[in-house]
């Protein structure tokens, strides 16, 4: 009887902790591909809203990789702190889908870190030897609008 009761007060115990609420969002746990190919900006926008709306502070963290953002922005004001953690490469789309000048835009946040030793890939190389009229709008690779950067 005793060791049944520790075999079930040990199982309750596990069980509790797999359902503890993490503070990293992985972008791969919102279905990224990351082939450098399909649209991943989806994914993306997820992890950031669930990161924005956690109440400690929080990470959206990017693996290594090749992920393959439209021109995203990631919004706030958000509830706590937040960590962009990239550690893959993010590429931007050949030609630009959007009439948009900035590619990853950071909006309205308050204490956020951006840091991780990954690559912005801006598919600038595109554009080289094109005829001056040929160029399609480039966009700048990290716009940040009304925030304060740890």
């Amino acid at each position: 009887m005793v060791r049944w009761v520790i075999l079930m007060c040990l199982l309750v115990s596990i069980v509790e902790a797999s359902f503890e609420r993490s503070n990293v969002f992985n972008v791969k746990n919102y279905d990224a591909i990351a082939n450098g190919k399909n649209d991943d900006s989806k994914a993306f926008l997820n992890a950031w809203s669930d990161a924005c709306k956690f109440g400690e502070s929080a990470t959206v963290e990017v693996p290594i990789g090749i992920y393959m953002l439209n021109p995203i922005v990631f919004t706030g004001p958000c509830k706590s702190p937040i960590t962009f953690l990239l550690k893959g490469t993010l590429i931007a789309p050949t030609n630009n889908p959007s009439t948009d000048t900035s590619w990853i835009n950071f909006r309205y946040l308050n204490d956020l870190k951006v840091t991780g030793g990954g690559i912005l890939d801006g598919q600038g190389a595109s554009t080289w030897g094109r005829q001056n009229n040929a160029h399609p709008v480039l966009m700048v690779s990290f716009f940040f609008n009304k925030q304060k950067l740890l």
